[in-house]
């Protein structure tokens, strides 16, 4: 299960924040509402320090927004999953 909330900032960025298990059943959810804020060129922060369990889909998608989001937080296990690295 998966449980993702979303915050319109004053900038009009967009803040997601995934907690849970993000796997094939969950994925979906996540994708729609990255796809719908990158489609209008919105700045996404997303924190992914609630992930308890990713399969290989879920790394996939995340490996794949590495250079299109800006990741708050992100669980250990994960960054060495996905081979991310993120500014201090």
């Amino acid at each position: 299960m998966v449980h993702i909330s979303e915050i319109i900032n004053h900038d009009n960025s967009i803040t997601i924040a995934v907690d849970g298990r993000l796997n094939r059943r969950s994925l979906s959810c996540l994708t729609d509402l990255c796809d719908r804020h990158l489609k209008r060129n919105r700045k996404i922060l997303l924190h992914l320090q609630g992930i308890t369990h990713t399969d290989e889909l879920g790394r996939k998608y995340i490996k794949s927004l590495k250079n299109r989001v800006e990741f708050l937080s992100v669980p250990e296990f994960l960054k060495l999953e996905i081979n991310l690295k993120i500014k201090a």
